[in-house]
């Protein structure tokens, strides 16, 4: 990582979901997990603590 901030807020909303009338992205579930899951990896393996909102992949 380029930078090492002390956390990540991390507020990963849903309206990208092809679900969701209000975003135009169109990602599946899946999308949406793989997109938290490669977020909270990148924290994880860097240490840095995460508060999150909305998140799909959480553990």
């Amino acid at each position: 990582m380029i930078y090492q901030p002390d956390v990540v807020l991390y507020d990963a909303g849903v309206d990208v979901h092809h679900d969701d009338r209000l975003g135009y992205l169109s990602l599946s579930s899946n999308g949406l997990y793989a997109r938290d899951r490669y977020v909270l990896d990148l924290c994880r393996h860097a240490a840095i603590p995460v508060v999150a909102a909305d998140v799909l992949a959480a553990h």
